[in-house]
């Protein structure tokens, strides 16, 4: 499953949801085994239901809310496991966009140090998530724009936004797994 650094080739992807329809999509009680590129992606996306799912053996972020506009989304009782940075684990030299930058090795900067949750912005629901493996387990980036530039429009600082709901996470062997997995 996935396409390791192409864009858009993720086995789940939330894209562009409109949080008007008055739908609620969800993906819950499923499992994302040994993906080339990520588990869940949430891109453009508001009140979103992600719940008791797991994410087992994964390069790049598992769990991951893509550009910091996601707001009022429910990452629930998920579970992350074996997650993988992308061409080797690195410390990222600053949380400013665009700082680091992409090669043909790497699409997205940030998955050089990948976790189980990959959270852009605070104004969600993150619950009862447990992860294990990876750089961190849980990253809450500091962008003071959000990484799709197509999104920029609407005023939204992702590093400014209080959040909803962190409770109950629980995050194990990180960081020294990742150098060494």
């Amino acid at each position: 499953m996935g396409m390791t650094n192409v864009m858009g080739r993720y086995p789940v992807h939330f894209h562009h949801h409109d949080p008007e329809s008055g739908s609620v999509s969800m993906m819950t009680d499923c499992s994302v085994h040994r993906s080339y590129f990520r588990a869940i992606s949430i891109h453009d996306a508001f009140n979103l239901k992600v719940e008791r799912n797991t994410a087992f053996d994964i390069s790049g972020h598992a769990f991951y809310l893509e550009s910091g506009v996601e707001e009022y989304n429910y990452v629930q009782y998920n579970l992350a496991a074996f997650v993988h940075p992308i061409n080797g684990a690195q410390i990222m030299p600053s949380n400013v966009v665009g700082n680091t930058l992409q090669s043909d090795k790497i699409l997205v900067p940030a998955d050089h140090s990948a976790s189980g949750f990959y959270i852009s912005n605070a104004h969600n629901y993150v619950v009862g998530n447990a992860a294990s493996g990876g750089w961190a387990g849980i990253q809450f980036p500091v962008l003071p724009e959000p990484a799709d530039k197509t999104l920029r429009f609407n005023g939204v600082v992702p590093k400014d936004r209080p959040a909803l709901l962190i409770t109950g996470n629980s995050v194990h062997s990180s960081s020294w797994f990742a150098q060494n997995s």
